[in-house]
């Protein structure tokens, strides 16, 4: 694939997914903000708005203001802009899925990052998935990228390996 192509497909993969992210936030909003949480599939799905002031699981968000501005937003754009380097000096090399995976990774990160320079630390989330024994904390699709990202790295180191 001509790096045209890759490069395109970073670009368009970043606004998409940040798009995405930062659209589903403003209806939760909206639409989450003011009512009790809805569940669904037999409580397997839950919408519940919330303001998350630290990182994932609520980790740091009883840090002293100064020392939370450098955790969870100073640190956080330092790795994605390096990041975002690594992905432009590799595009070259990587395949569809490697493109896609990174950048959900990076756009995950940095819509949250957004979310958290725009709403004076929090971010929102509103997604809660249990299903027996298996519960997660609330999350948003930003969360959700980054994990497909990392699952479909892990996936990839493998069909490499076997190469």
């Amino acid at each position: 694939m001509p790096f045209s192509k890759k490069f395109i497909i970073f670009i368009t993969s970043i606004v998409t997914f940040i798009g995405i992210d930062w659209y589903t936030k403003i209806w939760a909003k909206k639409q989450l903000f003011y009512i009790k949480s809805k569940s669904y599939l037999d409580g397997i799905f839950t919408l519940d708005y919330a303001e998350n002031n630290g990182a994932a699981l609520s980790f740091g968000s009883q840090l002293p203001e100064n020392q939370a501005f450098l955790v969870l937003q100073i640190l956080p754009l330092i790795i994605l802009i390096i990041l975002f380097v690594f992905i432009l000096k590799n595009l070259k090399q990587f395949n569809g899925l490697a493109i896609v995976a990174y950048t959900a990774i990076f756009s995950g990160g940095m819509a949250n990052l957004i979310d958290r320079f725009l709403n004076k630390r929090h971010v929102v989330d509103f997604m809660i998935i249990e299903w027996g024994w298996f519960k997660t904390g609330i999350f948003n699709f930003a969360d959700v990228f980054i994990s497909f990202g990392i699952v479909a790295l892990i996936a990839l180191s493998f069909t490499k390996s076997e190469n």
